[in-house]
Parts: C-alpha cells; sequence; structure tokens
C-alpha cells in the first residue's frame, strides 16, 4: 500500500511537473525564469508545510492524514490544471508540491517506519 501512495505522488514530484514547462509557458504566455521562479516558490513554502503534516500524523493517524492529503492533493491539480495566471500557477505548485511530492511520501515512509517499529504490517490508521 505504501508503494502505491508513493507512485501516486508522481504528479507533484519533479519529473511528473516538468513534462508540462513548455506547455504552461506557451499556455500563459510568461518566460520560462517565470514558469521557474513560480516552481521555486511553491516548493520552498510546500516544504513550509511538512512539519504540520507530521505533526497531524503523530497525532490522528496515518489513515485520516492520508485522506486530508490526497483529497488536498486532487484539489491542487485541478488547480493546477485551470490555471489562468502566474499567481494561480504559484499557488498550484505550492498545493502540489506540499501534498504530493511531500505528503505524500511522508505518510507512506511513516506507515513503513511505524509497520517496522511495530513488527506487523501498518494498519492505517
Amino acid at each position: 500500500m505504501c508503494a502505491a501512495v508513493l507512485a501516486l505522488s508522481g504528479p507533484g514530484q519533479t519529473a511528473g511537473i516538468s513534462i508540462l514547462i513548455d506547455h504552461l509557458i506557451a499556455d500563459l504566455d510568461v518566460s520560462r525564469s517565470a514558469v521557474s521562479t513560480a516552481y521555486l516558490v511553491g516548493t520552498l513554502s510546500g516544504a513550509l508545510v511538512l512539519p504540520w503534516l507530521g505533526r497531524a500524523v503523530d497525532r490522528f493517524g496515518v489513515r485520516p492524514v492520508l485522506a486530508l492529503v490526497a483529497v488536498a492533493f486532487g484539489a491542487f491539480l485541478t488547480l493546477l490544471a485551470a490555471v489562468q495566471e502566474l499567481v494561480g500557477l504559484t499557488a498550484a505548485f505550492v498545493g502540489v508540491r506540499a501534498m504530493g511530492q511531500g505528503g505524500m511520501a511522508l505518510v507512506a515512509t511513516t506507515a513503513v517506519a511505524v509497520a517496522v517499529v511495530r513488527g506487523a504490517a501498518p494498519r492505517w490508521g
């Protein structure tokens, strides 16, 4: 299950986003530097969310936090598909990087660590 969650985080990873860069530049009529800056801001800002997600996993468990992260990730991917300007692109990058690249990987990795410590398969809750 953890491997599937990590695989589903693909759209939030750099390799998943990089294939869209030329399309974003053309559709939004912005420079490559502007898209790169939006991605930088999104990555750094998204990383700021991870300590709170980690605390939420500790407090509420893997399953509820994964559900929240997955719904938020889907919402930000939808926002990314609908952006019309650079501010929206930056906001979408923040969410996609925080929830996809950070959150889903954090939850899956934590579930494996909990299973190893307990000596059993994760219960996801």
